[in-house]
C-alpha cells in the first residue's frame, strides 16, 4: 500500500463527514442549504479525487 491508498481513505472519510454536516470547503465553507450546486459540485470533486488515490501507483 503507497501513501495515497491513505490518502484516498482520508478523503473518502471527509466526504462522508461533508454528507452528514451539510457543508464542506473548497476556498470557502458552502453550505448545502446556501448553495446546494456548488455543494454536490465539491463533494463531487472530491470524489472524484479520493477515486484516483485508489488507481495511483
Amino acid at each position: 500500500m503507497t501513501i495515497w491508498f491513505f490518502v484516498g481513505i482520508a478523503l473518502v472519510i471527509w466526504v462522508t463527514w461533508d454528507l452528514f454536516a451539510g457543508h464542506t470547503y473548497l476556498w470557502a465553507p458552502i453550505s448545502r442549504a446556501e448553495n446546494p450546486w456548488g455543494y454536490w459540485a465539491t463533494l463531487g470533486i472530491w470524489s472524484l479525487i479520493a477515486a484516483s488515490c485508489f488507481f495511483v501507483g
